[in-house]
């Protein structure tokens, strides 16, 4: 089992705008592509690394931090093995004002992250093959 499902996860909001990006753990990412600045609120296990940087340094991020500090997975050879499997899902979030979540996104069996904002904002979600990620209105 990669990430525990433990009683007790954690929460927490970033602001994000175009062209950052959020690792989460060795096993997924999500990038910001357009639209407006929002808040993304992440529910995940505790023992889940994220680490959050520009979108144009996130595979050197990936290459010097996958499986070393930003766990799961705990190995090297294990991250760079998963990572060669992700696959592209992109979703079009529409803000429902700063006090709602417009939409959450859902990474099944790892985390969910909830839209907060105004207009519209386009995000790309990879994750390996055989993982479902999907809106949730």
């Amino acid at each position: 089992e990669l990430v525990p499902q433990l009683k007790e996860g954690v929460r927490f909001t970033l602001k994000m705008q175009a062209g950052e990006s959020l690792h989460l753990g060795g096993l997924a990412r999500m990038d910001v592509i357009d639209g407006l600045p929002f808040q993304f609120t992440c529910f995940r296990p505790k023992g889940m690394k994220v680490h959050m940087c520009k979108t144009r340094e996130s595979r050197r991020a990936e290459q010097r931090f996958g499986g070393k500090t930003l766990t799961p997975p705990k190995t090297v050879d294990r991250f760079e093995e998963l990572r060669s499997t992700w696959v592209q899902h992109s979703f079009s979030c529409k803000g429902a004002g700063w006090n709602n979540a417009g939409c959450d996104i859902v990474v099944s069996g790892l985390c969910w992250i909830a839209v907060t904002g105004c207009g519209k904002s386009t995000v790309d979600v990879w994750a390996p093959e055989g993982v479902d990620v999907y809106v949730r209105e």
